[in-house]
């Protein structure tokens, strides 16, 4: 009986093992290859992570005085703490993609070495660097934020408004 359960857990193991290595292997193959999977995954996990900070980030919010500060003067409802939350992980999003884009101006070609080193490679790092960008504008005072929240709006509502005025 000993046997047979010790070889049924090496089996398990082994199966677990060689799943997880050819996972490894065609994630890294893929990111070499596409970029563009990576980074879409990167930005579908920032609109989940801004969906769940939308309807949880109260209890996070309440703890950082810097942007409690800016809740002098009125009771912030839900709405608000999720909106600051909401802002702040998009410009951390907007902070990682356009220093990426920066980085890469003047790439023309995967092979070139920037393109391979910074588009296609050091995918931990990336993600590490990524975590970072968006963790920084919780550092970040609330006028920062307040701005980019304002620039990042003024598209939209010139846009409803020139609708209006075609209506």
């Amino acid at each position: 009986m000993f046997v047979a359960t010790y070889l049924g857990s090496c089996a398990a193991n082994m199966a677990g093992y060689c799943a997880c290595w050819t996972c490894t292997n065609v994630s890294q193959a893929c990111m070499k290859r596409s970029a563009r999977v990576a980074y879409s995954f990167l930005f579908f996990l920032a609109i989940v992570i801004s969906w769940i900070m939308r309807d949880f980030a109260r209890p996070l919010i309440e703890k950082i005085p810097w942007i409690m500060r800016a809740a002098t003067g009125f009771e912030p409802s839900d709405k608000w703490f999720g909106q600051q939350a909401v802002y702040r992980i998009s410009m951390g999003n907007f902070l990682f993609f356009g220093c990426m884009s920066l980085a890469l101006l003047g790439v023309k070609y995967k092979g070139e070495k920037r393109g391979q080193l910074l588009q296609h490679g050091h995918w931990v790092i990336k993600l590490v660097v990524w975590v970072v960008f968006n963790a920084l504008p919780f550092l970040f005072p609330n006028g920062v934020v307040q701005a980019y929240g304002a620039c990042r709006r003024w598209p939209i509502l010139a846009r409803q408004q020139q609708q209006q005025q075609l209506s």
